[in-house]
């Protein structure tokens, strides 16, 4: 509605007026992709293996992965290219979706997001706000790609230098660099240093360990709900963790962290029950 009373086309350029929350726009156009594409892989994986059986969660899906192309998340497209990859690797040949399949999904996005856009037209033929159509952004022109982000990591990595063991406190990168640094790895560092990043990295050894033993044996559960839960865990998971890259996930206050703690619970625990198997 936001976009149609406003002509707007492209999603990365909606940014909604009020609430103004933290200095910043909500909703934001990568929080949405953010959160269209968990949705959109839940409700797949689970439509995929039987849990969740009614189609209507596969429209779900394909609506889901539309929105994530209209809001032109980069971060979001790279993360969730990463992820099905990984997944498909990790699920036996036998229950992979044939390429039929996937170019059936991707072609009911494809006509959701002609949908999204039509109906933006409509509503701002109505709103008399129809004049200029601009669906993607210029990613030609000069930091349209990274949004200076490596400027920003730059200068973010020089001042985690400045105190390399413990770092400079909580949200040093607003402190510092008077904006978010997008990248989880040099978040870290700048807030906590090299300590911290120990620390932080604990708690995925398990998860990460347990992800590579399923990539090198393939999944022999054969209990559908426990692997169809297993797969949107690792699927959450490895997503947030390559959106990290370009994005501060995990961070504490962020609806990231609050998506990713349940994420590691889940996989630690699936990880000390394959041990025990194992005894």
């Amino acid at each position: 509605m936001h976009a149609g009373q406003n002509g707007i086309y492209s999603g990365y350029m909606i940014q909604a007026n009020f609430p103004n929350q933290f200095g910043m726009e909500a909703p934001r156009p990568t929080g949405n992709a953010r959160t269209a594409s968990i949705i959109g892989m839940f409700c797949l994986i689970l439509y995929g293996y039987g849990i969740a059986k009614h189609r209507i969660f596969y429209l779900i899906a394909s609506f889901c992965f539309a929105a994530v192309l209209f809001y032109q998340g980069r971060g979001a497209w790279v993360a969730l290219l990463i992820t099905a990859i990984i997944i498909l690797q990790l699920i036996p040949k036998d229950d992979r979706p044939n390429f039929g399949n996937i170019v059936r999904f991707i072609t009911i996005s494809a006509g959701m997001l002609l949908s999204i856009w039509l109906t933006i037209y409509g509503i701002a033929n109505i709103a008399g706000n129809s004049n200029d159509v601009e669906l993607f952004r210029n990613f030609m022109q000069k930091d349209n790609v990274t949004s200076g982000r490596l400027f920003l990591w730059e200068n973010g990595f020089n001042a985690f230098l400045s105190s390399p063991l413990f770092g400079l406190g909580g949200q040093s990168d607003r402190v510092h660099l008077n904006h978010n640094v997008s990248n989880m790895l040099i978040y870290i560092l700048m807030c906590r240093g090299v300590i911290g990043l120990i620390f932080s990295t604990l708690p995925i050894v398990k998860p990460l360990t347990f992800i590579w033993t399923l990539s090198r044996n393939k999944t022999d559960n054969k209990n559908n709900v426990t692997t169809g839960i297993t797969f949107c865990t690792i699927a959450i998971f490895i997503f947030l963790s390559v959106r990290g890259l370009v994005e501060n996930s995990y961070s504490l206050f962020n609806i990231d962290f609050l998506l990713v703690v349940p994420t590691i619970w889940y996989l630690s625990l699936q990880h000390d029950k394959k041990q025990k198997n194992r005894l």
